[in-house]
């Protein structure tokens, strides 16, 4: 993540999952913005970079 919500200098987060139209993430550093929903357009100016992740089983 870019300076926002999460950070001042650069962080990752964990984007984990949808409800109700809006983004749960994983964030290592506050409990409180884990538990919070967020919408896209929140979140659009301060991601730096996307990765995704699978598994196969």
């Amino acid at each position: 993540m870019r300076r926002g919500d999460f950070t001042t200098t650069g962080h990752f987060i964990v984007l984990v999952g949808m409800k109700d139209g809006k983004i749960c993430v994983h964030d290592y550093d506050s409990k409180k913005r884990s538990k919070k929903l967020w919408d896209y357009e929140t979140l659009e100016s301060q991601i730096n970079n996307l990765w995704s992740f699978t598994t196969l089983f």
